[in-house]
């Protein structure tokens, strides 16, 4: 990475080097997502300037973001071993859905299932700065998801047939934002990758707990210093 100076001469600050490299790189391009999610990682507070845009605007590592001009529909039966809450609607959701390109020409889709989830969330959602924090990192992961096809971070159910959701981690904090690779009612024979994303997570080790028992319908024991009981 490039030298960064702050505060007195001579003294480098690996952080400013760092926020130099990335102004210096494409917003659109893999390699600025791939920075940004590892400066996440290391717990480093970027500006406002390099949160990924919402809704038409393509976030960090896309090149394009289209909504879609009519609605996906998404089976709810699914969901019954992943994220149960889900499953219980008679008849599949219908969605608006954003689609994605990568800038090696791949697409995924994405809708948002958090809507039907208000009343699980209610309490246990990330407050403003975490919720950008959250979006943001579900992005990161959502490029390595495409490029790859596989997930590091996914719940593992013990017990049971099914594992899952995925989640994305906002740096050393807590707060998350969970999805999930999802089935669609296909029409024409255009099969295009689909996530959702099914409900984010606040940094309260409490609303972990309170996250996994109300919306994934599993239960954790006590969480004291970082560690599971």
């Amino acid at each position: 990475m490039a030298d960064g100076q702050i505060g007195a001469p001579g003294v480098f600050d690996p952080v400013a080097a760092w926020r130099q490299e990335l102004a210096g790189l494409d917003p659109r391009s893999h390699e600025y997502g791939e920075m940004v999610r590892t400066l996440i990682d290391l717990g480093v507070d970027l500006p406002a300037s390099s949160e990924p845009a919402l809704d038409s605007e393509a976030p960090p590592g896309f090149i394009g973001a289209t909504v879609l001009a009519g609605t996906l529909e998404v089976p709810a039966r699914q969901f019954a071993h992943t994220v149960p809450p889900l499953s219980h609607k008679n008849g599949p959701y219908v969605v608006e859905a954003t689609e994605l390109t990568t800038d090696t020409a791949k697409r995924v889709r994405v809708v948002d299932l958090r809507p039907a989830l208000n009343g699980e969330l209610h309490g246990i959602a990330p407050n403003a700065a975490d919720q950008l924090r959250v979006t943001r990192s579900f992005y990161f992961a959502l490029r390595s998801y495409v490029d790859t096809g596989w997930s590091d971070d996914i719940v593992v159910r013990h017990g049971t047939r099914g594992s899952g959701p995925c989640y994305a981690r906002a740096g050393s904090l807590k707060a998350r934002a969970y999805w999930t690779p999802v089935r669609v009612v296909e029409e024409g024979g255009d099969h295009v990758m689909t996530v959702a994303r099914v409900g984010d997570c606040g940094d309260d080790p409490n609303h972990e707990i309170d996250f996994y028992r109300r919306v994934l319908g599993i239960k954790l024991h006590k969480i004291r210093g970082g560690h599971r009981h």
